[in-house]
């Protein structure tokens, strides 16, 4: 007989196979739920890299437009835009001038060229610091194009006119008509202070202190060009006086070897650097508007 509480073996093994049953089942059932999440997850992940590819793409597409257009717009202003070849003399006139000195020659607005230093003048810190010394970097400027173009000087500048001798020109614009070539020179004047400060930067090993003279040349365009021609000028005139302290003298000669390679005080004319705009008037820059850096030398 059966006693009432008491359960059959099989009932227990039943009752044990259905749990196992119901465990296994929650088990697959979460399996099957973190499954499908992980695949929601790679699927939004893959969308959102889908995504952001696209807009890369686009990006991409909008950039190259952008500079496709730029480009065009750059080709049609260097259609109508001469180079000019800019030159300088490797030294400079020599001897240095007095630029203290200022010689009018009929004229408030006429002024001569200022005299030439000797070369056995000592110069003695700090007495003469503020004397002012110069030096005249040659250059020329050849419009090899047959349109007439307005270059514009930042300072003064004495062009050689041949038949007329030196010409003073003021800063601002000048005209070279095509096929010409224009010959001048510039003035550096630098204190003596000055000039011994860039002679103990090169005895140090480095360049010192750089003189630049800049024109420009502008086309009519307001959606044009800008070129800007810089020449440097380094090196120094003066020599330190060996035998007394604080002494200066110029240089006995422009070059520092025989063989006339190195320059007491060197020029040099760097390529022309073009500026493109979209618009001068309201000075908006091609590149910026088109997102490239559209500038040339």
């Amino acid at each position: 007989m059966i006693q009432m509480g008491a359960w059959p073996d099989w009932v227990a093994a039943v009752a044990a196979v259905c749990a196992a049953i119901l465990v296994g089942w929650q088990s697959w059932e979460t399996r099957k739920s973190a499954q499908a999440s992980a695949k929601a997850v790679i699927a939004a992940n893959l969308a959102v890299s889908l995504s952001q590819e696209v807009l890369e793409v686009a990006r991409i597409e909008e950039r190259h437009t952008r500079k496709l257009i730029g480009e065009s717009v750059k080709s049609r202003i260097d259609a109508g835009t001469q180079w000019l070849k800019v030159t300088a003399s490797h030294s400079v006139r020599w001897p240095p001038h007095d630029a203290d000195i200022i010689i009018v020659t009929g004229g408030s607005d006429n002024f001569g060229e200022p005299p030439d230093l000797r070369l056995d003048v000592v110069y003695r810190l700090p007495k003469d610091r503020n004397h002012l010394i110069g030096v005249r970097v040659a250059f020329s400027i050849f419009n090899d194009s047959p349109r007439t173009v307005v270059v514009a000087a930042g300072e003064y500048w004495t062009e050689i006119v041949p038949g007329q001798g030196p010409l003073i020109q003021n800063p601002g614009p000048k005209e070279i008509p095509g096929e010409t070539a224009v010959k001048g020179y510039f003035h550096v004047a630098r204190p003596v202070s000055e000039w011994v400060e860039i002679a103990g930067h090169r005895a140090a090993g480095h360049t010192g202190d750089q003189a630049k003279f800049t024109f420009t040349v502008s086309d009519d365009s307001d959606a044009g060009a800008i070129d800007q021609y810089d020449i440097l000028v380094s090196g120094t005139p003066l020599v330190q006086v060996s035998d007394e302290e604080g002494a200066w003298r110029l240089q006995p000669g422009q070059y520092q070897d025989y063989h006339q390679r190195f320059p007491v005080v060197a020029a040099v004319a760097l390529p022309g650097k073009r500026t493109y705009y979209l618009s001068k008037s309201k000075n908006l820059l091609l590149d910026t508007a088109f997102g490239e850096d559209l500038s040339h030398t």
